[in-house]
């Protein structure tokens, strides 16, 4: 029988389900070419994340339209695709200042936003037997993962190899450049998948000990009434 204090765990867990286990950043690796080439600086990362949202919003809507309308994979996926390259140039022209879309910085990533693995992996999972708030709920805790994911590892990164936050000095004499290229934001990004597993693996080893614990407290007890 499955402890309480465990089950209480998985049961908080899974109504975040995406957001913190089971994300497609940490366990299938998508979009992990963006998390890499866009956050070299915070403010291109927020960009990214917000363009990541948007669009993998309107395709799971848009998916789970055509789901149940009964149309078949290649239409929602070219469907979806073309809406999200049309979201993306939108947004791109957006006047949001120091919050621009990276469009420079990604280089040939940013059109390839539009047809990325992580909104694809969404809108191939949208169920048109549930409803469409519960597929965007669960479209907007894995985008939400890959955001912490970006913001994580560039404002680190941003801070070592530029001195800054969110283009704001905050450390003139420290400019690491290594910091600043793709492979060791891969680095990053691999580091931080294993630091979140293992801290989801520990909360469950250290809640199956106690309630063994408390078990035998309660048996004790039992021996002794």
């Amino acid at each position: 029988m499955q402890s309480s204090r465990l089950k209480r765990y998985r049961h908080l867990v899974g109504r975040f389900d995406g957001l913190l286990t089971r994300t497609p950043v940490i366990t299938y690796g998508l979009a992990i070419p963006f998390a890499v080439m866009g956050t070299v600086d915070a403010r291109a990362a927020f960009a990214l994340s917000v363009g990541m949202m948007a669009i993998s919003l309107l395709s799971t809507a848009v998916g789970w339209v055509l789901k149940r309308m009964g149309q078949g994979r290649e239409v929602y996926m070219l469907v979806t695709a073309v809406l999200s390259s049309l979201t993306l140039a939108g947004l791109s022209r957006l006047p949001l200042g120091g919050f621009q879309m990276p469009v420079g910085m990604l280089g040939i990533y940013f059109p390839l936003l539009a047809v990325n693995t992580l909104t694809f992996f969404l809108v191939t999972r949208c169920d048109e037997q549930k409803s469409l708030p519960a597929n965007l709920a669960q479209a907007a805790r894995s985008v939400l993962s890959f955001a912490f994911f970006v913001m994580a590892v560039s404002l680190f990164r941003e801070l070592l190899g530029k001195g800054s936050i969110f283009g704001v000095k905050v450390l003139s004499s420290l400019q690491i450049s290594t910091v600043l290229m793709p492979f060791f934001g891969f680095i990053l990004v691999g580091m931080l998948s294993a630091f979140c597993r293992q801290v989801n693996r520990s909360i469950r080893a250290w809640c199956l000990i106690k309630d063994r614990e408390e078990a035998m407290d309660a048996k004790t007890e039992e021996v002794k009434a």
